[in-house]
């Protein structure tokens, strides 16, 4: 098979901005399990105490929004990416 129409398959499927996606929602769906479950356990440790909590809630609170909205943002991006079929024009999303 030619390198060029080994391209052309991959550039119609569009490969490499889908695995980017699903690495991404991985992170995502791992981080946020990983951190509700940090949160699960420091709830029921006797120890941790009232500042602790605090800071470990700021820190989630910050980061879960930013990770989720990087993959809102890599989404719409590919959404909108990719050629037109059919001599369609592509529709606007968002």
């Amino acid at each position: 098979m030619d390198h060029l129409k080994i391209a052309e398959v991959m550039d119609a499927y569009r490969l490499i901005p889908r695995l980017l996606l699903v690495a991404v929602y991985a992170f995502t769906a791992i981080y946020v399990y990983n951190l509700t479950s940090f949160f699960m356990e420091l709830i029921v440790m006797q120890t941790v105490t009232d500042w602790k909590l605090t800071a470990y809630s700021g820190f989630g609170a910050i980061t879960i929004p930013a990770v989720v909205g990087l993959a809102t943002g890599l989404t719409k991006v590919y959404m909108q990416s990719g050629r037109k079929w059919n001599g369609q024009e592509r529709r606007e999303v968002g």
